[in-house]
Order: structure tokens, then C-alpha cells, then sequence
């Protein structure tokens, strides 16, 4: 279990002052290490709990080019074989399971190499290359994600507690909070919190800033 975090706004440094913010709300998911990543437009945090490459597995991670970055939550089972296929076109620098995000991106996109991905994750993907930031959620939703956006930001985290440390005003979401007391059942797009969503299950948030996120069903 880790917790991840990404904020796009063109304003650094109140960008940087709520990703720390709503990183220190994700300690109890990652108390081992955290790292961060900012450009221009985007800052990235992940929370890690150490599982695969204890030792050199700090994320969030760039590529060799630096032009894409990943910060994952979760477990992608079959790694091993996806880092052997890339073996030769590849240097990964970690070992962790998470950074064959990156070689199976530049090779298939967004929307391709979900078809190698077997497991249970929530990872956002920035490709500087075009200001894009992907966030994604596993085909049956064990892994959080969360998401925030109006006209001067968009914030995504691993739990909607992160996202109002970043002073978005916690307020009940009425249509989630009666199914929930009626049917015991939630919207699987919707929180408990008004204005705070969820990526679906086997769903991709595209973000670029100044425009509103857009879904994809791969």
C-alpha cells in the first residue's frame, strides 16, 4: 500500500505548498520513504511502503529522457516478464514493479499497454512531451483514486482526505451519502464528498491544464 498525489496548476508555488500538504495526509499508506517530482505545469508525490526494490525503489520515477514520470500505487503481478521483454531496449534504474509503466507507455500509449497490466494499481503518468497527465485505476477498483478539479487547478490522490488538505472544503455528496445509508452501495464515479470523484474502475483521467479532465473506458 502506498499513496500517491498529483497536482496540475501554472501557480509552482502554491502547487508545491499543497502537494506537501496532501502528502503528509498519505504517510499512514507509504511511512518508509516519499519522494516528489515538479516542472512547470505539474508536481508529483508518492508515499511509499518499501515491497519491491526496498532498497532502490523511490518514486515518483523518470524516465531516461525525463520526459515521463510515474508514480504508482499497488502491485502489477506479471513485471518480471514485462521487464525481461524490455531488457534490451530499456535501462531501468529500480526494482520496482511499477517503472515498466514507462517503457510499455512509450511503446504502445495510454490506452495500449493497458493490456499488459495485470494486477491491482492506481498510477498517474505525466508525458511532459505534450502536458498531458494520465491518471489510472485497475479493471475492478481495489486500488483509490481520487480526483478534484475547478478553473485554476486539478488535484489527484490516492484518498479524498488528501485532496482537502489542499483546502478543498469537505462537504457530503447527498446522492452517495443516500445510497450509501439506503442501499449500501456508493457511485463508483462519486465519493462521499461533494465536488471529490473517483476514477471508475478500468478507467484512464486524461488532464492537460487549464481544461477539464476527460474520461476514457479502456
Amino acid at each position: 500500500m502506498c499513496g500517491i498525489t498529483a497536482i496540475i496548476s501554472s501557480d509552482k508555488r502554491l502547487r508545491n505548498n499543497l502537494l506537501h500538504n496532501a502528502l503528509k495526509t498519505l504517510e499512514l499508506r507509504g511511512p518508509d520513504e516519499h519522494g516528489i517530482w515538479d516542472d512547470e505545469l505539474v508536481s508529483i508525490g508518492h508515499r511509499r511502503l518499501s515491497v519491491m526494490g526496498p532498497t532502490n525503489g523511490k518514486q515518483p520515477i523518470s524516465s531516461q529522457c525525463g520526459q515521463i514520470v510515474v508514480a504508482c500505487n499497488g502491485e502489477l503481478y506479471d513485471y518480471k516478464k514485462l521487464r525481461d521483454d524490455f531488457s534490451y531496449e530499456y535501462h531501468f534504474k529500480t526494482e520496482s514493479d511499477s517503472e515498466v509503466l514507462i517503457p510499455l507507455y512509450l511503446r504502445h500509449g495510454i490506452e495500449g499497454m493497458m493490456k499488459y497490466l495485470i494486477g491491482e494499481f492506481a498510477f498517474v503518468l505525466y508525458d511532459k512531451r505534450i502536458d498531458t497527465l494520465y491518471a489510472v485505476r485497475d479493471r475492478f477498483g481495489i486500488k483509490p483514486l481520487c480526483w478534484f478539479h475547478d478553473k485554476t487547478r486539478t488535484i489527484i490522490a490516492s484518498k479524498a482526505k488528501a485532496i482537502m488538505a489542499c483546502g478543498i472544503t469537505a462537504e457530503w455528496d447527498s446522492i452517495s451519502l443516500m445510497q450509501s445509508l439506503s442501499m449500501h452501495y456508493q457511485p463508483t464515479d462519486r465519493t462521499m464528498f461533494a465536488k471529490i470523484k473517483q476514477v471508475e474502475p478500468g478507467h484512464i483521467l486524461v488532464c492537460k491544464e487549464g481544461t477539464p479532465p476527460k474520461t476514457i473506458k479502456y
